[in-house]
C-alpha cells in the first residue's frame, strides 16, 4: 500500500502496547511510522519533521488528543496540516461527533487491526500545491477597486491590523457559549472581509451568525476551526498581494 500511497505517519498513544501494534500493522502495509506517547510530544515532533497523517489517541496524559488537534489547527494552515485520525475505544456516535468538532478528519475504533488502519489510510486526503485554491477572488477585488489602489491598500492594512482582535471576539463568544455575542462578532468579521470577495469564508461566517441568531451553537467550534484555517490563508495572501503592490 505504501508504494501506491506514500505517507509520513505518526502514531500518538500513551499505551505502549497500542503503539507497538499500530507500528507493526503499519509496517505490514509498507509504512515505517514514528510514535509518541502524548500530545506534547506530538507538538514537539511536528516542529522537527513533516507528517502527512497522525493517528491520534483521544485520551492521553499531559495533553489529550482533542486539545492537541486544536493546537495543530492553530499552528498549521489547511494546506500544511497533517490529516488527523482519531483512535478511541468508544464507538458511540457522540464520541465520533466530538472528534469531528475539534477538527479531526477521520475515526478508527479500538481495538484496531491492519484492515481498519488500511481503510483509514485509503480515505486520507493529503493537500498539495495543485490543491491550493485562492482564499479570495483577486480579479473581482481588483475590478472593484480599479483606479482606487490606495483605498484598497488601506483596507487591507486596516483588516490585517484588526484581524486578530476580530477572531478573538468570535472565539470568546464560542468559549463562553454566548449566542448573541457570536452573532455580533461573526457579523462584524464577515463585514470586514467583504471587500476582499472571500466568498467561502463569508459563507461560513454567515453560518456562525445564523447559529447565534437561532441560539443553536453546538456545532460552532467545528465551523470556526475551518474558518480559522481559511483566514490564515486569506491573511497570508493579502500580505503577499499588498507587498507586491507596494514594491
Amino acid at each position: 500500500m505504501a508504494q501506491k500511497k506514500p505517507l509520513r505517519i505518526l502514531v500518538a498513544d500513551d499505551h505502549s502496547t497500542n503503539r507497538l501494534l499500530a507500528l507493526k500493522f503499519l509496517e505490514k502495509l509498507g509504512y515505517n511510522a514514528d510514535s509518541v506517547a502524548n500530545g506534547l510530544e506530538v507538538l514537539d515532533l511536528v516542529n522537527t519533521r513533516p507528517f502527512d497523517v497522525i493517528f491520534m489517541d483521544c485520551q492521553m496524559p499531559e495533553m489529550d488528543g482533542y486539545v492537541t488537534t486544536q493546537k495543530l489547527h492553530q499552528r498549521f494552515s489547511k494546506n500544511t496540516r497533517p490529516w488527523i485520525i482519531a483512535l478511541t475505544a468508544s464507538a458511540f456516535a457522540t464520541e465520533k461527533e466530538r472528534c469531528m468538532k475539534v477538527g479531526m478528519d477521520d475515526f478508527v475504533s479500538k481495538p484496531f487491526n491492519p484492515e481498519s488502519l488500511a481503510a483509514a489510510l485509503h480515505r486520507v486526503k493529503v493537500a498539495s500545491s495543485k490543491d491550493t485554491v485562492s482564499s479570495f477572488d483577486h480579479s473581482a477585488m481588483q475590478r472593484q477597486f480599479r483606479g482606487e489602489q490606495d483605498v484598497l491598500m488601506e483596507l487591507i492594512a486596516d483588516y490585517l491590523a484588526s484581524a486578530a482582535g476580530l477572531k478573538n471576539e468570535v472565539q470568546k463568544a464560542i468559549e463562553s457559549k454566548d449566542p448573541e455575542a457570536l452573532r455580533v462578532a461573526s457579523h462584524k468579521l464577515r463585514g470586514t472581509i467583504g471587500n476582499f470577495f472571500a466568498h467561502q469564508i463569508q459563507e461560513d461566517l454567515l453560518k456562525l451568525e445564523l447559529m447565534g441568531k437561532n441560539k443553536d451553537i453546538v456545532n460552532a467550534p467545528g465551523v470556526f476551526l475551518k474558518i480559522q484555517d481559511d483566514l490564515k490563508e486569506l491573511d497570508a495572501e493579502l500580505k503577499k498581494f499588498s507587498s507586491r503592490k507596494v514594491a
